[in-house]
């Protein structure tokens, strides 16, 4: 508990000697890298921080993606107009690199159907260095589902994102 205390209780004096692997971000995003750490360790993060933010893991079922730029309002789904509720996600990603998961509160998820918008612009931020965002494809549900990448809604995003790793390839010798 110690350990969350540290990531939560943070004063802006102690913010020089934060634990290894922790960086507060621009727009105070907090990025935890838990590559090193076991599946169990990385469940009781995400479920800790889940619970000091007070904002929940989404746990449905998701068929259409829209990227929050691409839509007039993230409160607002823009296939069925009902309300949306931001929500926790384990969230995939492409890079120039390989395919990688964040979990981030991201996801805007459509309380009428099976749809989240999601802010793009905040995964983009909480990338890994040495990696270069290239988009969001799906949602991965930590073994307790099968992952989902996106059929609908995000198709622009998964082309440019292949187009762009495309031309990466194109450009080496």
């Amino acid at each position: 508990m110690n350990f969350f205390r540290r990531l939560f209780g943070r004063s802006k004096a102690r913010e020089a000697s934060q634990p290894e692997g922790i960086e507060a971000g621009e727009k105070m995003m907090l990025r935890v890298d838990t590559d090193n750490f076991g599946k169990e360790v990385q469940q009781a993060i995400w479920e800790e921080i889940s619970k000091q933010t007070n904002l929940p893991i989404y746990e449905g079922r998701v068929e259409h993606g829209y990227s929050r730029a691409a839509v007039s309002q993230g409160s607002q789904c823009p296939r069925c107009y009902a309300k949306t509720q931001q929500r926790y996600a384990n969230f995939i990603y492409a890079t120039d690199i390989a395919p990688r998961v964040m979990f981030a509160p991201a996801g805007f998820f459509c309380t009428g159907c099976p749809t989240v918008i999601i802010d793009e612009e905040m995964i983009e931020a909480g990338v890994k260095k040495g990696y270069t965002f290239q988009g969001v494809v799906g949602i991965d549900y930590e073994r307790k589902k099968e992952p989902i990448t996106f059929e609908h809604g995000m198709e622009m995003t998964l082309y440019t994102c292949l187009m762009k790793i495309k031309m990466s390839s194109d450009l080496l010798p």
